[in-house]
């Protein structure tokens, strides 16, 4: 009888610790915020996890993606890299670069572009919040120039203030389909990895930014101060994906789970990485996650209050229990790092863990309010003594 007590306790605890928990999650932000039209902290349980694989002693390297920055060059410089890269033959070339004004060295920068086979081109589009669509798709002012050209469109499905999680496979923009910049990168480089992607037919997918890293050099690295290609660069290069654009460029720098100034050609090469080697980020389902957090949440529950119910309870069980506490929290950590790591799959434990610490809690008030309900005989009785004391002194 004892135990089923127990069970019914534990349960109503776990009940009310999932309640407060959920009011802490879903209120807590808006009650400490001054002012009322101040942003949502963008936090995820996720970012742990990018965060963790990312400063991993281990790293993984991504040979087939080179990261060129252009940040110093003119346009003739930049005409020079596109050249050189040309001669170089890589697999896809990638310009993360507006031209949006006539200037000087355009005919040397057009013919480099045209001469280069396998070139993608950025577009921007316009969001227009009202419909929830995407118009006026513009690119670099010569673009009509061009015959044949492959672009892709370079937009983020966040603003600058938001952290960049997710990527957009595909824009339709006035009535018409675009590839995303990655995305028009991969199809050129991988049939299979794209058709995995457009299989998928997901609106936004998560970036994976877990510990892949990728060369990178300057363009002078690659051509001298006289715009020559520099020797030994076909081994840099050849069959190689290379991107080029800014990395120091403050207009094009995002806040991402692993950095919060990370330029936007990163970004894109990070995609890139996650399409091709096709390392899509699977989300543990919400009813998976609400299943952990009461199972563990009722095991601990039901540990702690038998121990506080037992007759030798003593401050070594207390300790024990905090440290079991403590032992659980690090567990769902160490677990959920381990299966991003090597599975790719996201479980957020952010409620479990919440449960757990604000269990205890819970627990203490519990039977609290149960000896205040066992000792209102006592109580009431203690109480009317002092009302009718108080009166005979009057």
């Amino acid at each position: 009888m004892k135990r089923f007590q127990t069970i019914i306790d534990t349960t109503i605890i776990t009940m009310v610790t999932f309640i407060v928990s959920t009011f802490l999650v879903n209120n807590l932000s808006e009650a400490i915020s001054i002012d009322p039209t101040e942003k949502k902290a963008d936090i995820e349980f996720g970012d742990i996890y990018n965060r963790v694989a990312s400063n991993r002693a281990v790293q993984n390297f991504n040979p087939d993606i080179v990261i060129i920055g252009v940040d110093s060059c003119s346009r003739g410089d930049i005409a020079s890299l596109i050249d050189a890269i040309s001669y170089a033959e890589p697999k896809v070339v990638g310009l993360d670069v507006f031209f949006e004004f006539a200037g000087d060295n355009d005919e040397l920068l057009l013919s480099a572009i045209s001469d280069c086979e396998n070139i993608v081109l950025p577009l921007r589009v316009d969001y227009d919040s009202v419909s929830n669509s995407f118009t006026n798709p513009q690119g670099s002012f010569f673009y009509s120039a061009l015959d044949n050209a492959t672009y892709g469109v370079v937009n983020f499905p966040s603003d600058k203030s938001s952290v960049l999680r997710q990527f957009r496979p595909t824009f339709t923009a006035d009535g018409n389909k675009y590839n995303s910049f990655a995305t028009a990168i991969a199809q050129k480089v991988s049939d299979n990895s794209y058709m995995h992607l457009v299989n998928r037919n997901n609106d936004l997918e998560d970036i994976n930014y877990s510990a892949t890293e990728f060369a990178e050099f300057d363009a002078f690295e690659i051509i001298d101060e006289e715009r020559f290609p520099r020797h030994g660069i076909e081994e840099l290069i050849r069959d190689k994906i290379v991107l080029i654009g800014g990395l120091n460029i403050a207009t094009d720098k995002h806040i991402t789970p692993i950095d919060n100034r990370m330029a936007g050609v990163k970004i894109h090469a990070k995609i890139i990485d996650t399409i091709l080697g096709k390392r899509y980020i699977r989300h543990s389902h919400y009813a998976v996650d609400l299943l952990i957090s009461f199972i563990f949440c009722f095991l601990f529950a039901y540990i702690n209050l038998c121990s506080k119910q037992s007759e030798k309870w003593n401050n070594i069980e207390s300790l024990l229990i905090r440290v079991l506490q403590l032992g659980l929290v690090y567990l769902f950590l160490v677990v959920g790092c381990r299966w991003f790591i090597n599975y790719y799959i996201s479980i957020d434990f952010s409620c479990a863990l919440l449960m757990i610490c604000n269990s205890a809690i819970i627990t203490d008030i519990w039977l609290g309010i149960k000896e205040l309900y066992a000792k209102r005989g006592s109580t009431i009785l203690l109480f009317k003594r002092m009302v009718n004391k108080t009166k005979k002194s009057e």
